[in-house]
C-alpha cells in the first residue's frame, strides 16, 4: 500500500516568448485530489499494489551439520517467508511418505501434496521456517528434524 503524491508545472511563456513557469505549490501537492476529473490537489492515499509475481528464492548453501541436522542459507527477491523440510522419500506411499514422483502440486486434498511436506507437521516438529524481512539478505534454516517415511519426526 502507497500514498501517491503528484506535482506539475506548466510550459508558460510570456508575450514575449520567455518562460514563465507556473506550478503547484507545496499545499496542493498535500491536498487530496478527491475528485479525478477535478483534481483538487495532488496526493491519493492507500493505493494497492497488486503482487501478481510470486517470489524468487535464491539458494546459496547446504551443509549437514551433524547426522540429525542439515542447514541451508537462501535468499528470497522480496520479503516474505521461507520454509524448508528434511523428507526421507520411500518407495512404498504411506499417509506421510510418499514416492519421490507422487508428490504432487495439483490438488490439496490428495496425499502426496508438496505443500504439506515442504512446511511440515507441527505433530512431528518438522515444522522449519523464517521471515525474509529484506530481499537480497542470507536467511539460515536449520532443520533439526527430519520427517521419515513412517510419519515420526527423527530427533
Amino acid at each position: 500500500q502507497y500514498d501517491v503524491y503528484c506535482w506539475a508545472q506548466d510550459d508558460a511563456l510570456t508575450s514575449k516568448g520567455y518562460e514563465r513557469r507556473n506550478y503547484m505549490l507545496q499545499a496542493d501537492v498535500s491536498a487530496d485530489v478527491v475528485a479525478p476529473g477535478s483534481p483538487g490537489g495532488g496526493a491519493t492515499q492507500r493505493v494497492w499494489v497488486v503482487d501478481a509475481t510470486p517470489p524468487t528464492m535464491l539458494f546459496v548453501a547446504a551443509e549437514s551439520l551433524h547426522d540429525e541436522s542439515i542447514q541451508v542459507t537462501l535468499q528470497l527477491n522480496e520479503p516474505g517467508t521461507l520454509w524448508c523440510a528434511a523428507v526421507e522419500l520411500t518407495a512404498a506411499a504411506s499417509p506421510i511418505g510418499c514416492v519421490e514422483n507422487q508428490v504432487q502440486d495439483t490438488n490439496t486434498s490428495e496425499p502426496c501434496y508438496f505443500e504439506e511436506y515442504i512446511k511440515g507437521f507441527s505433530a512431528h516438529s518438522t515444522v522449519f521456517s523464517a521471515q525474509v524481512h529484506e530481499p537480497f539478505r542470507d536467511v539460515d534454516i536449520e532443520m533439526v528434524r527430519i520427517l521419515h517415511a513412517d510419519a515420526a519426526g527423527s530427533a
